[in-house]
């Protein structure tokens, strides 16, 4: 970014090549704080101003939200209380501002923060297509109050960095939405943050794909950590419901007695601390999807509740005899047996059929091992930003024992491994080393290598007992190429022979053969 005296060195005495020299400046430029800096600088220059500030408003999930810069000679703690009485009071009348002395100015009078700095002022709405987009505010002493040709100029500045803000903005959404559609593709597309290229995974997608246009109650089996959620809520996203609730409800950490309820709702005095009708996640859910995980936990009281909602696309409160229309998609996940509950009476059989329209079963991630590596990368991405590291990638040691570990908690398991993994890479490393993984992982056993009574072993023997793991899990992925493993691991082949040597490690055909 250009500091202020540079900018002030590109800007000609003549007022008119001032802002013909602001104009090619900002327009040249793609960053928001470049151009924040020589609206600032130019539009002070242009009006003789000594402090200037910009508010510009963005919106996120959470509403306004204000990005503030400011340049000049006001001390800090002045120029924010300048800022705070004069951009609200612009921003909710939509007209410029232009006052002698803001300390004393009538329109301020009796306000929370009022000035006692004697300051004149000159602020104006940034405004692009009738929409407010930001404040730009110019203050100088009072011996010098603002005339009607400084006026002028801040309007003419403003409308200028009107179009350059939007379209600086307008471009970011656009290569974001670039980068997001690259990303798709490049990892097989993905939906909803679903990463995936195995072909294991690349059915999964398709089936989602298929299915989310409709309102076909779907049915998502596999085992806990699979994905089940996130699959709901692509099929939440691609469906016409994306704009309605999308509601999730996990049934097994709902007690029995507090399920109907919770699901249902109730009315006012139905039990003990009722005191007050509550609609019920059926009711929150009411124009988008309902995700009722773990529904083979749910009681058979629930169950029943449940399945005339599906039939009669209508609910009954706890405690009510009206009944409430809803209407919700529903999606179903389980890790399981749902057929061999409903042999074992456990699960209506009627319930089965009704939200087993669509079944899709999410692989484990032990039968996707062609996303591991990707989905490795993914969450390193994720946790080394939360985290303030500049991580490059994943050392190859530690990918050999990423893919050779079985993963019985599937993809969460993987997440928690490298989140662990970050917090646990050493400062200097611009790679994850296999020491920063959980011992469960090196040892590809799900158990840590080391005796559980290790005293006295060392860091050496300690060391060596991971060094063997990493060696004997890489051999198993090269089929015991000695020469395909030590390009994997990094090392020579001669070293590699050295450790199968003194570890004494033998393929199944080997041991086969000696008779172990």
């Amino acid at each position: 970014m250009e500091s202020r005296d540079h900018i002030i060195d590109q800007l000609s005495h003549d007022k008119l090549g001032q802002l013909c020299e602001l104009s090619r400046i900002i327009s040249g430029s793609r960053e928001l704080e470049r151009v924040q800096s020589a609206i600032l600088v130019g539009a002070m220059a242009l009006c003789e101003a000594d402090y200037g500030s910009i508010q510009l408003f963005e919106r996120d999930g959470a509403g306004a939200v204000h990005l503030d810069r400011w340049e000049g000679s006001l001390e800090g703690d002045v120029a924010l209380r300048c800022d705070s009485l004069v951009a609200p009071w612009v921003a909710g009348h939509g007209v410029p501002l232009r006052c002698d002395d803001l300390s004393t100015d009538p329109r301020f009078a009796g306000t929370s923060g009022r000035m006692e700095q004697p300051t004149a002022v000159l602020a104006v709405p940034i405004l692009h297509s009738h929409e407010l987009i930001g404040v730009l505010i110019l203050g100088r002493p009072t011996a010098r109050p603002f005339d009607d040709e400084a006026e002028k100029w801040i309007i003419i500045v403003a409308e200028l960095a009107s179009s350059v803000i939007f379209s600086i903005r307008h471009l970011r959404l656009i290569t974001e939405e670039n980068r997001r559609l690259k990303g798709m593709l490049a990892h097989g597309g993905e939906l909803g943050g679903i990463i995936g290229r195995s072909p294991a995974w690349h059915q999964v997608c398709t089936v989602l794909r298929n299915v989310s246009p409709s309102e076909a109650r779907v049915l998502l089996l596999g085992e806990s950590g699979t994905g089940k959620e996130m699959c709901a809520r692509a099929v939440h996203d691609l469906s016409a419901r994306r704009d309605g609730p999308f509601v999730a409800v996990n049934c097994a950490a709902m007690p029995e007695q507090l399920a109907e309820s919770e699901l249902f709702g109730y009315v006012r005095g139905s039990f003990t601390g009722a005191t007050a009708d509550r609609h019920g996640l059926s009711k929150e859910a009411d124009g988008g999807t309902l995700f009722l995980d773990e529904v083979g936990s749910a009681s058979s009281q629930v169950q029943s509740s449940l399945l005339r909602a599906i039939q009669e696309g209508e609910i009954r409160p706890v405690g009510s005899t009206v009944p409430q229309k809803v209407d919700v998609r529903l999606i179903c996940a389980t890790s399981c047996n749902l057929e061999e509950m409903v042999e074992k009476g456990t699960f209506r059989k009627d319930l089965y059929f009704r939200i087993n329209v669509v079944a899709l079963s999410l692989p484990p991630l032990r039968e996707r091992h062609e996303d591991i590596s990707l989905l490795a990368h993914e969450f390193l991405g994720r946790y080394a930003s939360r985290n303030t590291r500049q991580l490059k990638g994943i050392a190859p040691a530690a990918l050999v024992a990423l893919e050779g570990y079985e993963w019985p908690g599937n993809v969460r398991e993987l997440e928690n491994a490298i989140e662990h993994a970050v917090l646990f890479t050493p400062p200097e490393s611009e790679y994850v080393p296999v020491t920063a993984l959980p011992a469960r992982v090196i040892s590809g056993t799900g158990s840590d290598p080391i005796p559980a009574d290790h005293d006295g072993l060392g860091l050496d023997r300690m060391l060596s007992l991971y060094e063997r793991e990493i060696v004997k899990s890489a051999l198993v992925r090269c089929a015991w190429n000695q020469s395909e493993t030590a390009r994997l691991l990094g090392v020579s082949e001669k070293r590699i022979r050295n450790r199968i040597k003194e570890f004494d490690l033998k393929s199944e055909r080997d041991h086969a053969a000696s008779g172990g």
